[in-house]
């Protein structure tokens, strides 16, 4: 596996080849956002901040065995991306996974709230027959989601999923950001920490939703869990006090924002298949293209769900491979200014 990127302590100081050398006109450091667009997209914030806490139609980011994939294609990296927003998901899944013959959990659960988490009523008996208490419509009655209860150590046999919408954004044009093909994410239990951390600190400590901060989603290494997901902001500029992140503030750019946080909040209440859960990804549509992984590098197994049914797959341009010519630096050196 290639060497991977080693995080920038706190204290280190981001050389000036590498600091922010001309700021894109529709960023704006996060002290300095606008008011009204505060205000406006507050809702937003509140939504984010609370998957902070403790599948459809777009295609799913595999990160099997410490890789990104997308699309059968393995990615070193991937390119700036825009969380649009995130919901919580449950997962049981019975006996041994089998790649040949993959099949869909026996029972789940959706929620933009963790406390709402309930198996769906389309589960018919099964909803009942797997809680410990069946008075509990709820995931807390489940003791599959209890710890203890993993065949493996002492986790869970229900897996505790953060589910993401994500938005390449390698490229601040609104109208690229209207068609460019936006991409799902699942986080495992051990990479939900890093996620509501970062989020944390876009959405209670600059009181600004998400989408407003392109992100950079990187794969670390990890001693215990093999590998984490990481966050940081991808944009910054450096300032006497050290770094500040920058955030999206252009009125074109978030207009289109605002809708395409609609369209995938369609994705992230779709319940899974629970007939088949690796179904096959919408045709006619781009993949989020980042740096392609070098040959013979481990392999990820897809998680991708169906399109929406009803309307035919927009041929949407795809967003330029990570790496590519950036007019901003993509490194901070200091991530709790933000």
């Amino acid at each position: 596996m290639a060497a991977r990127r080693t995080p920038r302590s706190q204290n280190e100081e981001v050389p000036e080849s590498r600091a922010l050398a001309r700021v894109d006109k529709s960023l704006v450091p996060a002290g300095a956002i606008n008011a009204e667009w505060k205000q406006r997209l507050a809702k937003y914030a509140q939504r984010d901040a609370a998957t902070a806490t403790g599948a459809g139609g777009w295609g799913y980011i595999g990160t099997k065995n410490g890789v990104f994939k997308f699309n059968d294609t393995n990615l070193e990296e991937l390119p700036p991306m825009l969380i649009l927003g995130a919901s919580f998901e449950n997962a049981y899944y019975e006996g041994t996974f089998d790649a040949d013959n993959p099949s869909g959990p026996k029972c789940f659960a959706l929620a933009r709230e963790e406390k709402l988490l309930a198996p769906p009523e389309s589960l018919g008996d099964k909803r009942q027959s797997l809680q410990s208490d069946p008075a509990s419509d709820t995931c807390a009655g489940c003791w599959a989601n209890s710890f203890g209860t993993a065949e493996r150590g002492k986790g869970k046999a229900c897996k505790n999923i953060r589910r993401l919408a994500l938005l390449p954004a390698d490229r601040l044009d609104a109208r690229v950001l209207q068609e460019v093909e936006g991409a799902m994410i699942r986080l495992p239990v051990t990479s939900i920490k890093n996620y509501s951390s970062f989020a944390n600190k876009v959405t209670k400590g600059i009181g600004v939703p998400l989408f407003m901060m392109r992100v950079r989603i990187s794969i670390e290494p990890d001693t215990k869990s093999q590998f984490k997901i990481t966050f940081e902001p991808y944009d910054f500029q450096k300032t006497a006090n050290g770094s500040v992140p920058l955030l999206i503030q252009n009125s074109e750019i978030l207009t289109v924002l605002e809708q395409r946080v609609n369209e995938a909040d369609t994705y992230l209440d779709q319940l899974p298949n629970s007939n088949n859960d690796e179904a096959e990804a919408p045709k006619g549509r781009s993949a989020p293209k980042g740096r392609s992984a070098p040959k013979g590098r481990a392999t990820t197994q897809s998680n991708t769900a169906p399109k929406r049914a009803g309307a035919p797959a927009p041929k949407r341009a795809a967003p330029r491979k990570a790496g590519g010519r950036q007019r901003t630096a993509h490194t901070a050196d200091d991530g709790e200014k933000y």
